[in-house]
């Protein structure tokens, strides 16, 4: 297997969207200005957030405005074929904080302030943290 190679294949995007809790979603939609109604079931804000997600202008709008960190992390992924072990992405590019809007502890609003490119790649809808093992043998993704 070459560096470009992964040992599973990328997932869609629907996938990714869908292994998200419901407020995350909720969450990227704010954070990206997506219209979204929250009497929606999960599937539908996966269909509604997929479409925004992309479509072309999408990226083309938000790739430039990323901080120089960000885009370096984003590289790195592209250059790793799509996807890193979660701990590696982490280790390299920061900490990716659950997103618990009923925690006090909790930022209201992350992704006006991203802890870390990381982040700041979540909250723009460019990487989703996914499990592609099982329950038994995880492989955070």
């Amino acid at each position: 297997m070459n560096e470009n190679q992964t040992a599973f294949p990328v997932a869609s995007l629907q996938h990714c969207l869908g292994a998200q809790s419901w407020h995350t979603l909720r969450a990227l939609a704010r954070a990206n200005h997506i219209p979204f109604n929250g009497r929606w079931r999960k599937s539908d804000a996966v269909t509604a957030l997929a479409a925004a997600f992309g479509a072309s202008a999408f990226s083309q709008h938000v790739v430039p405005a990323l901080s120089e960190d960000a885009k370096a992390a984003l590289r790195a992924l592209l250059i790793a074929g799509g996807q890193m072990s979660q701990p590696d992405f982490v280790y390299r590019f920061g900490v990716l904080r659950p997103y618990r809007p009923w925690r006090a502890d909790a930022p209201p609003a992350p992704w006006e302030h991203p802890a870390s490119p990381s982040e700041e790649l979540f909250y723009r809808g460019l990487i989703f943290p996914i499990n592609l093992g099982t329950s038994k043998r995880p492989v955070p993704t």
